[in-house]
């Protein structure tokens, strides 16, 4: 044109410009933009909207999809020459900002929109259209179905490309607006049988869980493609339904669709939330065989698979290849690879892979901190342990997991370091977490190791207060200790507390062994005797040979020596035979008496209490049955102790001489007085013999020491001679 002479004008430069813009070409845009002004050429709306159009399409700072700054100074100098927004300028200007994905331009764009719409502007299907992908990009699911709600009102029908940006918008929203826009789905049935409606409908149900509306959809789509299943695969791994994720697979190779990079990861991802490894691996074998190179979405899932079951070894090896093959790893992959370390509870790897985090410049976020910290937990690493705990809260933003501080709580109470336990309860009860019966439990455990009874009884409320039953380790240790500590009343109420959440359930012996000790020391004697036979009778098993009389002085000849007759009938239990006794005792006037089965040798238990706890109860029962002057009681107790062999059981020499008193004043049991004297020889000379191996041992140690040191002079006067 300039070699002919011709004058360019406005419409000349408005053709240039569209023309740049269909291309894609906003530089050249500019430039032409720059050449008509300087030629005196007045800008026209045209000119303003093809402008727009080609910030649309440019390159912004940073990366961002489009060049939003000169698109909003393009509309201010539309304004301020005369020319406001129509429908080609705004359509433009809101696909700018669609482009740019910032959720702060949305605000702007409808403010911009709404003050047109009151100056009389009524929005063509572009403009109402740019809208919905503009809430599509800011998951804005209010203003879309907003401007769905206008658009209908307008008369405008919405197109294929409208609704499925109306259906991608509420994705992120709540179930009533992903509800109003599968409604509207419905009611366009002609619009919605397009496949990338389908598509966009498809993955709203996926992410809102609605599995089987997504089915539906699916069977009624004439022609899927390879987005249509990935979508419907994707919805089954979110609902962890691996056989329909896998049947789906079977129909994309039946239709022809070659499954995808995408069709793979999600079978993976299906196969890693069901917890199915074997699954996972033939996956991930049968997309190398089709020669796709797994990304780092599918080295996760697979690792992830990896931690249902434990296998730290193959999610190492993973780990290995994808740093081979020079995967990226993301802080996905690290925190899959720590959930295999917490799980197999190998907290070195753990450590390890922190320290291979930090080298690759990956920085950890809160889920890689929590599991770390639960992986040094279970190792006893405090130290490391709180120093994570400070990165994660000092960070600002960081939030522990309920689970996280379960393992620090139960890791201090191993430690035995109990304050800091409940201090870190007391965190995770504010941070609006409640511990669960199993840390509650370990609170009261390490309260009372630590002697802080009261602590121990606080804790062990919180639990009931929760709605905990009671549970038996927790129980195990407060009891004892509140008896220990004079508390009593306390402990039998937390006892009865206990029977009547379970009554199936055998007491731990360590709990009625306490009670017996410290009742007897209340002067609690009823007491002591039912929980003594419970003791018995849960763990100490009736010899039947003593009991009818067999032998010694068993009950029979105990009951003899009394005037009463008979033992436990044949075919009686202990508990019946009990009762028939106390009843004839009761029927005939006599006193009753605490009637308890003899036992011969008692077979250690591994629940079983300290030996000392024992005798300090045997030796506290017998006093109290004698101050009650129930002899014959106090004897079956006496008898009790002399069967036990493993381990042997000794009481104070004051109550065996108490007990032979009380004997040698009773006539008709004046012969059990050699009995007791018995035993105690037998203790005495146990003592002896544990002193005489004391001393024998420390000979021992001082002779080896010796020969030692002999030694190493004999050494060294030989070095010395040659």
């Amino acid at each position: 044109m300039e070699a002919e002479q011709v004058e360019p004008n406005v419409v000349t430069f408005n053709t240039l410009i569209a023309c740049s813009a269909r291309c894609k070409h906003a530089d050249v845009a500019k430039a032409l933009y720059v050449q008509m002004t300087e030629r005196g050429c007045t800008p026209t709306d045209r000119t303003f909207g093809a402008l727009l159009s080609a910030a649309a399409g440019a390159e912004g700072p940073n990366g961002a999809g489009a060049d939003v700054t000169w698109a909003f100074d393009l509309v201010a100098e539309a304004e301020a020459a005369g020319h406001p927004l129509n429908n080609y300028m705004l359509s433009s200007l809101v696909t700018a900002c669609a482009r740019a994905a910032a959720p702060v331009l949305v605000s702007r764009a409808f403010h911009m929109f709404n003050a047109r719409c009151r100056d009389g502007l009524r929005p063509n299907a572009n403009v109402y259209s740019a809208l919905l992908t503009l809430c599509a990009k800011g998951g804005s699911a209010p203003q879309a179905l907003q401007v769905a709600d206008q658009m209908r009102a307008a008369g405008q029908t919405m197109d294929s490309y409208s609704l499925s940006a109306l259906l991608a918008a509420c994705r992120a929203g709540t179930e009533e607006e992903a509800s109003a826009a599968l409604r509207i789905f419905v009611a366009f049935q002609t619009n919605a049988k397009a496949t990338v409606v389908c598509n966009a409908a498809l993955d709203l149900c996926a992410r809102q869980g609605l599995t089987d509306l997504a089915t539906a959809i699916y069977r009624r789509i004439q022609q899927p493609d390879v987005i249509t299943f990935n979508t419907v695969i994707a919805a089954y791994a979110e609902k962890r339904d691996l056989a329909s994720a896998a049947q789906v697979l079977v129909d994309m190779t039946t239709k022809g669709v070659e499954p995808n990079e995408r069709t793979y990861g999600a079978l993976l991802a299906a196969a890693a939330r069901a917890g199915d490894l074997p699954a996972a691996r033939e996956t991930f074998a049968r997309m190398r065989k089709n020669g796709i190179a797994p990304n780092v979405f599918a080295y996760t899932s697979l690792i992830s698979a990896c931690a249902k079951s434990a296998e730290l070894p193959l999610a190492m090896e993973l780990f290995a290849e994808m740093k081979a093959r020079g995967v990226e790893l993301s802080v996905v992959t690290y925190g899959a690879l720590l959930d295999v370390c917490v799980r197999a509870q190998a907290t070195d790897d753990a450590v390890t892979l922190y320290s291979d985090m930090r080298d690759a410049g990956v920085a950890p976020n809160d889920q890689c901190y929590n599991l770390l910290i639960r992986a040094c937990s279970v190792g006893g690493r405090l130290d490391q342990m709180t120093d994570i705990m400070r990165r994660l809260l000092g960070s600002g933003g960081g939030c522990m997991q309920a689970d996280t501080y379960e393992a620090v709580v139960c890791a201090l109470c191993r430690a035995q370091q109990s304050e800091r336990a409940m201090r870190v309860a007391s965190w995770m009860r504010s941070n609006g977490h409640t511990p669960s019966a199993t840390a509650t439990a370990a609170l009261v455990q390490a309260c009372c190791v630590d002697g802080q009874v009261e602590w121990a009884f606080q804790q062990y409320n919180r639990m009931r207060e929760a709605g905990y039953a009671p549970q038996r380790d927790a129980c195990a240790a407060v009891i004892p200790a509140l008896c220990a500590a004079g508390q009593v009343e306390r402990a039998v109420a937390i006892y009865d507390e206990m029977v009547a959440a379970d009554g199936t359930q055998t007491p731990a012996a360590a709990i009625l062994v306490a009670l017996v000790t410290h009742c007897c020391r209340g002067f609690e004697l009823s007491l002591a005797k039912q929980y003594y036979r419970t003791l018995q009778e849960a763990y100490f098993p009736e010899n039947e040979g003593a009991a009818r009389g067999g032998g010694g002085w068993g009950l029979g000849a105990t009951n003899r020596a009394n005037g009463a007759e008979g033992t436990l009938a044949a075919g009686e239990g202990p508990t019946e035979g009990l009762e028939k006794r106390a009843a004839t005792a009761a029927a005939s006037g006599e006193a009753p008496e605490m009637v308890i089965p003899v036992l011969c040798d008692l077979p250690p238990r591994p629940e079983f209490v300290d030996p000392r706890a024992l005798g300090k109860m045997y030796g506290c029962l017998m006093e109290s049955l004698c101050r009650n002057n129930e002899l014959g009681a106090a004897l079956h107790v006496f008898d009790h102790l002399k069967n036990h062999q493993k381990p042997p059981i000794k009481v104070a020499v004051t109550t065996l001489a108490y007990l032979e008193s009380m004997c040698r004043r009773s006539p008709a049991l004046e012969l059990r007085v050699y009995d007791v004297c018995a035993q105690m020889r037998i203790q005495q000379e146990e003592a002896k013999d544990a002193s005489r191996e004391l001393v024998r041992s420390a000979k021992l140690c001082h002779h080896i020491l010796q020969n030692e040191h002999l030694d190493v002079g004999v050494e060294g006067r030989h070095d010395a001679h040659r």
